[in-house]
This record gives C-alpha cells, structure tokens and sequence, in this order.
C-alpha cells in the first residue's frame, strides 16, 4: 500500500515484520453529506469502518500542557499497510474519526505524523 519510495515497499516490509505482535485497531469515520433534496432537513451521515493493526503508548509528562496535550491522552501508531479495507490514495486517519484499541474507544484529536511511505501514521487520542 505504502508509497514505494525509493523503490522499496517499507510500508509492507515493516507490516510483514511487526504485523502479529501488534494489537487490533477498529479505526471509524462518519462523513456527513451535503443537505438533502430538502433544503431545511439535515443532511445523512455514513460511515466507513476499517481495521488495522498497531500499538498504543502514554505521552511523556513533559508533554502534558493540559491544552494541545491533555492528561490521559495517548498516542496510537498505526501501520498504514494493515488498514483494511485499503483506504483510498490520500486519505489519511484524522480529527473526529474514532479508534478502538485495547477495548477502549478514543477520539481522534490530531495527526501527529506520518512517513513519507505512510508506513506509520502517528494519531493523538483522547477518551470518549
């Protein structure tokens, strides 16, 4: 899935390497559609859910501004190579999806990072 930069898979490669010692994702995002042919009625909601698989880990307290960074945030890194189904090219996990992981469903705050071959992307998450 990744990008193949440089010519490698690094995406795959590190899924293949990492993907049974990681845990389950249930990763879910709700798209809201234009309004309906009803000008006043509200528009409809879908949602697409994707699974994949990653790990889960606390922020360092030094961190913890208690604004940007809240306690009992956490950090989730996903292997981009796991999300099934693929996601489509560009789409990447952000604010207001919601991530199950370790039976606990987190609040997608922000994208911390991700590698130029998506092979890991970083999400800040708080509890809901």
């Amino acid at each position: 899935m990744g990008n193949g930069l440089f010519g490698a898979d690094i995406a795959g490669d590190l899924a293949d390497a990492m993907g049974d010692d990681l845990m389950p994702i249930t990763l879910v995002r709700k798209t809201r559609s234009a309004l309906s042919d009803n000008p006043t009625g509200p528009g409809t909601t879908s949602t697409a859910t994707h699974t994949a698989r990653g790990f889960k880990e606390s922020y360092r307290l030094s961190l913890v501004d208690g604004e940007a960074i809240k306690r009992g945030d956490i950090k989730v890194s996903i292997l981009g190579d796991t999300i099934k189904p693929a996601l489509a090219p560009n789409v990447e996990p952000g604010p207001n999806d919601r991530i199950t992981i370790g039976g606990r469903t987190y609040a997608v705050v922000a994208l911390d990072s991700v590698d130029p071959d998506a092979a890991v992307y970083v999400v800040q998450c708080r509890g809901v």
